[in-house]
């Protein structure tokens, strides 16, 4: 249209709102040379020459069969990979693990907004109904078997009886795999409702958390979940806990809905669920 001079005042208000138009640095360049305002002109196409266009950031996630379904919705996530899948062309890469060393993540700037997984719907996992007003707590007491330390981190289901003949409380258990069984062993005046024979991934495990008013479970995967849902979660740990919940602390800057209750000296079940029974007889009341 020939109209340069409306050009550059257009171009010249746009990369004031946002300098790192690289694109239009340069039309602006190039509209200032039209009119011979050289020198203007060659500082806007210096900008643009010295600024990298933005990729497109696809963002690529390779993960286990059991979280397949409950990650594929996460916010920003363009394509899900499964283990032994061939990659796909990519420009970079990076282990999870790896991130906060990358992002020079502290303690006090840990991105510890939750929840950070969506919450299947209830419709997806569903509990039977129960009577109104009473308090649903969900219940894991060992973690996977195949990691070396496990029975540092798993109590024996018997331990968690105090917590279990307390009045005015429905709990389910989440436990999967072969420590399941242990319910077997329980007395028949005590109910628990056994979730784990049916869950067949996490995000089975997702929907029946978001349908409980807490969960209370010992160092394992399905307690990092319950804290990544932003679900009422306390963990119990032993004395020398895994280090991913530190020392001493009750609660944990990865989960802000989370509260830790730790073994007072080692292999002591007895005195940590003694602190949990006191704060769910409270919360049940």
């Amino acid at each position: 249209m020939g109209r340069y001079a409306e050009a550059a005042d257009a171009t010249r208000k746009a990369v004031a709102l946002q300098p790192d138009l690289h694109g239009v640095h340069g039309q602006l360049g190039m509209a200032l040379t039209k009119l011979e305002r050289c020198d203007e002109a060659m500082a806007s196409l210096e900008i643009a020459l010295r600024q990298e266009p933005h990729p497109n950031a696809e963002l690529l996630n390779a993960t286990s069969a059991a979280l397949q379904t409950l990650v594929r919705h996460i916010q920003g996530l363009d394509q899900l990979l499964s283990p032994g899948q061939p990659l796909p062309p990519f420009d970079t890469h990076a282990a999870l693990m790896s991130l906060p060393h990358l992002f020079k993540t502290t303690l006090d700037d840990v991105p510890a907004s939750v929840p950070y997984l969506p919450t299947p719907s209830a419709n997806t996992f569903p509990l039977s109904a129960g009577p109104a007003g009473i308090l649903k707590v969900g219940l894991i007491w060992s973690g996977g078997e195949d990691y070396r330390k496990n029975r540092i981190r798993s109590a024996p289901l018997e331990e968690f009886l105090p917590l279990l003949r307390l009045p005015g409380i429905r709990f389910f258990s989440l436990q999967c795999g072969p420590r399941s069984a242990d319910l077997k062993r329980l007395s028949t005046d005590i109910q628990v409702d056994d979730l784990g024979s049916r869950v067949r991934d996490f995000a089975d495990t997702a929907a029946a958390m978001g349908q409980m008013d807490l969960i209370i479970s010992v160092c394992t995967s399905t307690l990092h979940l319950a804290g990544a849902l932003a679900r009422p979660a306390w963990g119990i740990l032993a004395f020398s806990p895994c280090w991913r919940w530190m020392l001493g602390r009750p609660d944990s800057p990865w989960y802000p809905t989370m509260t830790l209750f730790r073994q007072p000296k080692p292999g002591d079940w007895a005195g940590v669920i003694a602190q949990v029974e006191a704060a769910l007889r409270n919360l049940a009341r």
